[in-house]
C-alpha cells in the first residue's frame, strides 16, 4: 500500500531510498539529512550510497562520505588520488600533492 502522507528514509531490498509524499525522491542527489535522525547522507536520485567511501562535492565544498554517511566526527587525513586532505568534521579544510 502506498502511504502519500510518508516522508523520509525507507529501507528496501538491501538499500536506503529517500521518499516523499509516497514516491522516491529521484531528483535528490547530493547530502541529504534525516530529519528523523540528523544523519548526512550521500545520495544519488534518492538512493543513499551506502557503498560509497570518498570525497564528495556538495553547495561547492568538499566532504569525506564513510559508508553512504557524511563522516561528521571524524578528523585527520584522507588519501585519494595521490592528494592528502586535511579533514575538520567531515570538511576538507587543505589539500596537498603527495607521491
Amino acid at each position: 500500500k502506498m502511504d502519500t502522507a510518508f516522508s523520509g528514509y525507507v529501507g528496501y531490498n538491501g538499500g536506503l531510498f529517500l521518499v516523499g509524499a509516497g514516491r522516491i525522491q529521484r531528483e535528490v542527489s547530493g547530502l541529504n539529512q534525516d530529519p528523523q535522525s540528523k544523519v548526512w547522507y550521500y545520495l544519488a536520485e534518492g538512493q543513499a550510497q551506502i557503498q560509497y567511501t570518498g570525497l564528495a562535492e556538495y553547495d561547492k565544498h568538499w566532504f569525506l562520505i564513510q559508508n553512504g554517511r557524511l563522516a561528521e566526527g571524524y578528523n585527520g587525513t584522507y588519501k585519494q588520488d595521490n592528494k592528502e586532505y586535511t579533514i575538520v568534521a567531515g570538511m576538507v579544510k587543505s589539500e596537498k600533492t603527495v607521491k
